[in-house]
């Protein structure tokens, strides 16, 4: 349920910090954020069932680890490329989208197998809040960080060279850090 919390705050970065990205460094309007985000969305859906295949076949192991490189190089492209054209974002959001929809799979389908038969209910309704919760409070943090801004914290990334978006650099750093404890907690458990 721990690592379920951490990947839905994670996860769900790629929904809200990626539209403000678009808005706030490329001003695009709210039409072309949408198109932006569609070939990832395309993707999930197109590979979640894959994804599904996958970890009955191959272990949900395999679907974590994979996934978690799948947005470990997403966050890592988007904070190293905060300021690229929004073509790139839209293929950064491709693989982000991926991972996050593999990484669903993979943990709730942990979930269910760890639990007896009788406690399989409980526990996915356990799996949802905790999702829930972590989703409103990263979505709460992302927000906050992005409306203060700052002008004078540089880049974390010492790949990232533009003058703008370096909150957003700084926060999908951040977020590729995340995805390293994440997977550092799974491997543990």
């Amino acid at each position: 349920l721990t690592i379920s919390f951490l990947v839905s705050g994670t996860c769900c970065s790629l929904f809200v910090l990626s539209p403000l990205l678009l808005a706030d460094v490329q001003q695009l309007p709210s039409v072309w954020i949408g198109f932006a985000m569609v070939p990832g969305a395309v993707a999930a859906a197109i590979f979640g069932r894959k994804g599904g295949k996958l970890a009955d076949a191959k272990g949900n192991s395999y679907v974590v680890y994979m996934a978690t490189s799948l947005l470990f190089a997403s966050f890592l492209l988007f904070s190293t490329f905060t300021a690229a054209s929004p073509l790139f974002i839209a293929a950064f959001l491709l693989l982000g989208y991926v991972g996050q929809s593999f990484i669903t799979v993979a943990i709730s389908n942990s979930v269910s197998r760890t639990l007896p038969a009788n406690q399989v209910g409980v526990g996915m309704g356990m799996l949802a809040m905790a999702n829930f919760i972590g989703q409103g409070i990263a979505i709460s943090i992302y927000g906050k960080v992005v409306d203060l801004g700052s002008t004078v914290v540089p880049s974390w990334n010492p790949l990232f060279s533009s003058m703008t978006g370096f909150i957003f650099s700084n926060m999908y750093f951040v977020l590729a850090g995340s995805q390293v404890v994440i997977l550092g907690l799974y491997y543990v458990t």
